[in-house]
């Protein structure tokens, strides 16, 4: 009939508002992707700054470790080197001893170049040496035999005394207070044992046989000492 609208033409020709059927496409929304791209490179980089402050960290402290590691050496070579002054020292006043014949103060005894003293009080390792140093000399190095026999003399009967030996700054290693390495030796059997791992010091125990022995004790206990300067 005139006037009407087929089926045919009304599919035929989309509707004008349709934005499938006419060509135009909505842009899909970009923020939320933007914003999980901007928060991913903030993380890669705040990790980045963690492991760079991380290594910065291991660096400084193996620079600590080894500014602490070289002081320990430089004390150590300190203290060897006051050791051999302090040893070299007391063989000067020895040849000048001998070159002079000056005799020993009282209260100490002479043997070869060097004078002695028996202490009668008791005191600590420790605090015997520092006596010693207090009066110019320090505890006892013993060189000889005859040394040995010397002193052996000049305690009294099964006398405890103090004398410059010990282990304290490597355990077995004995060495005298003037920094040398012991060459003559006289311990007694079995000893040094540092009985209960806690014996770093010296002691000379006077035998009315023999030349007396040597024992390794507890450096905090207290006896007799002997001095040599």
């Amino acid at each position: 009939m005139e006037g009407l609208v087929t089926k045919d033409e009304i599919f035929s020709h989309p509707a004008s508002g349709d934005p499938m059927q006419s060509g135009y496409v909505q842009d899909r929304p970009q923020s939320s992707d933007n914003n999980s791209a901007a928060e991913r490179k903030q993380l890669e980089t705040r990790l980045t700054n963690l492991t760079t402050e991380k290594d910065q960290l291991h660096q400084s402290y193996d620079s600590v470790t080894a500014e602490r590691d070289e002081l320990k050496r430089e004390h150590n070579q300190l203290e060897t080197n006051h050791n051999i002054l302090r040893r070299e020292k007391g063989e000067l006043l020895k040849k000048i001893d001998k070159i002079t014949a000056r005799p020993c103060q009282t209260g100490w005894s002479k043997f070869d170049i060097s004078c002695y003293f028996v202490s009668s009080v008791f005191k600590n390792w420790t605090s015997s040496r520092q006596e010693c140093i207090d009066q110019g000399a320090d505890l006892v190095v013993i060189d000889s035999l005859e040394e040995q026999e010397f002193l052996n003399m000049l305690m009294q009967k099964d006398q405890n005394a103090w004398i410059g030996l010990t282990d304290s700054l490597k355990e077995g290693t004995w060495m005298w207070v003037d920094g040398r390495n012991v060459t003559t030796k006289f311990w007694q059997p079995g000893q040094p044992n540092s009985y209960n791992g806690n014996q770093d010091c010296g002691e000379n125990i006077q035998k009315t046989t023999g030349v007396g022995q040597w024992n390794d004790d507890g450096c905090f206990a207290v006896q007799n000492w002997i001095c040599e300067k």
